[in-house]
């Protein structure tokens, strides 16, 4: 009796940590409103996010075990910010990635041999890209379709209900 007693509790166990990270699914139009609603300022970009220095995930103790804690990476981006007549003149400069975790669920590094759309917030100190593990921030290679309605959503100041919905996900 006792094997099966601790079976069923070790299964509601894997159970409760599976479900205890609930995300909506990411959707960069709902990330647009929540960005443009923000008391700091984030400014859009499109293009590469290169590590310029060594990703040392400490996630890793020592000892082998899982740490699950944030940390924060020196990168640079070369793209093109969003404006008033779309995407801007190419750029790069340097950005701070910060990849978040939330007990064992962590965001990742960008790919950085990919074109992707990035919110990143503007700081007194430079640009930081947070990669958070529910997502929001980031979309590897985004269609032209949307760009298309990124910058629609742009000149309007706000993303539709129907943008956010041809996007993948439903309003909030």
């Amino acid at each position: 009796m006792k094997p099966i007693i601790l079976l069923a509790c070790a299964g509601m166990m894997v159970a409760q940590s599976a479900h205890a990270l609930s995300c909506m699914r990411p959707n960069i139009a709902r990330s647009f409103n929540d960005f443009a609603a923000s008391d700091d300022t984030y400014v859009l970009g499109f293009g590469k996010i290169t590590a310029t220095q060594k990703i040392v995930n400490p996630n890793k103790g020592k000892d082998g075990t899982a740490q699950h804690e944030s940390y924060s990476v020196q990168a640079s981006f070369s793209g093109r910010f969003m404006g008033d007549a779309g995407w801007g003149d190419p750029k790069t400069l340097p950005v701070n990635v910060q990849v978040q975790c939330l007990s064992v669920w962590c965001g990742g590094f960008p790919t950085d041999d990919q074109d992707a759309i990035a919110y990143f917030q503007k700081t007194s100190t430079g640009y930081v890209l947070q990669m958070g593990p529910c997502g929001g921030h980031y979309k590897a290679s985004p269609t032209l379709q949307e760009q298309r309605i990124l910058k629609s959503c742009f000149r309007n100041k706000k993303c539709s209900n129907s943008q956010i919905e041809k996007l993948g996900g439903t309003y909030r």
